[in-house]
């Protein structure tokens, strides 16, 4: 029986409970209506009404949060269904809760299997305090013919459905102790699949679906002895979830830095060191921090990267001779947001974000043999805002996330053959540790030499003839009223952070040589330019140098050139790097427990005494009794609370 309250207007409808049906009867072929139990039938009357909206049950049929505080002996259930559990001789801190003896127990009895569910899932966080004890450790049954999930005494984990002969799933590696991990495991009738932190570790033939009501159950077990433990946030759903579903459940990065201070993995040199406050790290396009990744690997070739950018426009564009040279795009100003791409070889590259001056985002990749890009359309990302932008890859394509919603996808087939790459450092600030040096062209107002032929020279960190990046032992003179401009188009890719220098100079040896050399008396070269101290985020910019003078013959012209890199220029803060592909609600998640602390909708029930979190951080607030307010009156958009001064 359904029984419906009259109103003037429905604004918004939220589903905050079930139905399960108190009893059922199936039918087939042709049946009577005393088939079903009923003498008589009548229709008398019949509505239909436009906006009516039926839900499905909700398949979380358990959801044990244990976040109650020390002392607690309930532990509420989340989930709409009311399955408190009661807790014996355990150990809540408002947190998690702690089994520290054999006789501890966690029981929610009464669970309501829903006729022609298809599948279930136990899931569940633990810390083990030792490994590979011969001893059983409980992570939860659902009996009497539901999931069991426990840590053996082999230190594998193990799941079956309870049956006459249990086909039991394990993992193949040890369980490490004193580090939370998630485990999970789904059984769809016929089949099962066990999780370890987000990842497959086992699948196999399984057991039917229970469709009794169950018990959910997580003890000690004294008649083969015991080892204390750690359990938090224990899920049973009526289906058996898809392995991105049990990510998102996981949903653990491995690895986390703020970018508000330094340590913990996180350096930088002293005199590259960006500013680093709460608001995170401000970069000047000469600054970077270095990640420690050695302890990262993407064996699954998948991945994603979540950080908060706030980008600004570069002052020192890069130079748009040197990118047509170096075939570095150019239409737009791309500048490094993270990435890193090894001096010695520049095919392997750790995913890499970019920046445009366009709000485009571009990811570079490469595993040392092949690389490849992807790059989204203009407009996904906006200066001077700070923005959480998410990069997830799943081993083909990739989605970018802003603020928690999808923005732009792709599958470039470059990539389909390209592997994650494992690699020691990540630079967060710039892409790369390049510096880009373009000699486009010199200008010759007057060049002369006794013979008619100037030998010139460019000489780059070695005063040498075999180190030259450019030299030309037959230049022609030039005069007034025949100056030229001869193209140069030479370049020199720097991949480290120290100091270099450049000369241009007119050799005057009686030997063509671009061995600089001042000391000849007549027979001295010339020094037209001279630049020292050139790093990689020093004296950026497009240059005119200019030189003039006369010793045995005169010289006088500008010299053309440019030192460009792609560091970045903005605030950047929360870096986060998962193992796993995050799916569209796993990188909802990622932002909304970044955004917000807490998010309270108060749209309980009537009655209701405990008061959801829905962040993600998974905090409850509570009451009891007569200091409860009233819920479930309607409010601005669903429900409210209403506090009577009592």
């Amino acid at each position: 029986l359904e029984s419906e309250l009259p109103v003037d207007h429905v604004i918004k409808t939220q589903e905050i409970d079930g139905l399960l049906p108190l009893a059922s009867t199936t039918l087939a072929g042709s049946v009577a209506v005393a088939g079903a139990g009923l003498s008589a039938s009548t229709a008398t009357s019949m509505t239909l009404r436009s906006g009516v909206i039926v839900d499905a049950l909700p398949d979380h049929l358990l959801w044990l949060r244990l976040n109650e505080t020390a002392g607690a002996t309930t532990l509420a259930d989340s989930s709409v269904f009311g399955n408190d559990a009661k807790g014996t001789n355990i150990t809540a801190n408002g947190q998690y809760i702690y089994l520290p003896t054999s006789n501890a127990t966690l029981t929610a009895p009464d669970i309501a299997i829903p006729n022609g569910v298809s599948g279930l899932t136990l899931a569940v966080w633990f810390k083990l305090t030792a490994t590979t004890t011969g001893h059983t450790q409980s992570l939860g049954s659902i009996g009497p013919g539901g999931p069991i999930m426990y840590v053996g005494g082999d230190g594998l984990l193990h799941a079956f459905i309870n049956e006459g002969s249990p086909k039991i799933l394990s993992s193949a590696a040890v369980v490490n102790a004193n580090v939370w991990h998630h485990a999970a495991a789904t059984f769809d009738g016929s089949n099962g699949y066990l999780y370890l932190d987000g990842k497959l570790v086992a699948s196999g033939a399984s057991g039917p679906i229970p469709s009794a009501a169950q018990t959910f159950n997580l003890a000690g077990n004294s008649s083969v002895g015991f080892q204390s433990y750690y359990v938090d946030d224990v899920e049973l759903f009526s289906t058996s979830l898809d392995a991105g579903t049990i990510r998102n459940l996981y949903s653990n990065e491995t690895l986390v830095a703020n970018l508000t201070s330094t340590g913990n993995g996180v350096s930088c040199p002293s005199d590259r060191c960006p500013s680093l406050s709460a608001e995170g790290a401000a970069f000047n396009q000469t600054q970077h921090l270095a990640i420690d990744t050695s302890n990262l690997t993407f064996n699954t070739n998948q991945f994603s990267i979540a950080i908060d950018v706030q980008p600004k426009t570069r002052t020192y564009l890069f130079n748009a001779e040197a990118g047509t040279h170096f075939g570095v795009d150019t239409s737009q100003d791309w500048q490094g947001v993270y990435g890193y791409r090894d001096p010695s070889n520049d095919k392997l590259i750790f995913p890499s974000l970019y920046v445009g001056s366009q709000g485009a985002l571009r990811i570079d990749m490469g595993d040392g043999v092949n690389s490849c890009s992807y790059q989204t359309g203009n407009g996904i990302i906006d200066f001077g805002v700070e923005q959480q932008v998410t990069v997830s890859y799943d081993g083909s394509t990739f989605t970018v996330y802003v603020n928690g919603a999808p923005q732009a996808s792709g599958a470039p087939v470059a990539c389909g053959g390209v592997q994650v790459p494992n690699v020691s450092q990540l630079y967060v600030g710039r892409p790369n540790n390049a510096g880009y040096f373009y000699w486009d062209q010199v200008y010759y107002k007057q060049l002369s030499d006794p013979g008619n032929d100037n030998e010139l020279c460019l000489t780059f960190d070695v005063n040498s003839t075999a180190a030259a990046i450019w030299h030309d032992y037959n230049v022609a003179d030039a005069w007034e009223t025949n100056e030229r401009y001869d193209q140069l188009d030479v370049s020199k890719r720097i991949t480290d952070d120290a100091a270099h220098w450049f000369r241009f100079h007119e050799d005057d040896a009686n030997t063509d040589s671009c061995n600089f050399n001042a000391n000849a008396g007549a027979n001295s070269d010339d020094e037209f330019v001279y630049k020292s101290g050139l790093t990689n985020a020093t004296t950026l910019g497009s240059f005119q140098s200019n030189f003039s003078g006369c010793t045995a013959d005169c010289d006088e012209g500008t010299l053309y050139w440019s030192l460009s890199n792609e560091f970045f220029v903005g605030t950047l803060r929360n870096l986060r790097i998962y193992d796993y592909a995050l799916s569209t609600l796993g990188a909802e998640r990622a932002y909304n427990t970044e955004t917000f602390a807490l998010q309270m909708d108060l749209d309980e029930a009537p009655g209701a005494t405990v008061l959801v979190d829905r962040s993600g951080n998974y905090f409850e607030a509570g009451c009891a009794g007569a200091s409860c307010p009233d819920s479930g009156i309607p409010g601005r958009w669903n429900q409210a609370l209403r506090f009577d001064g009592g």
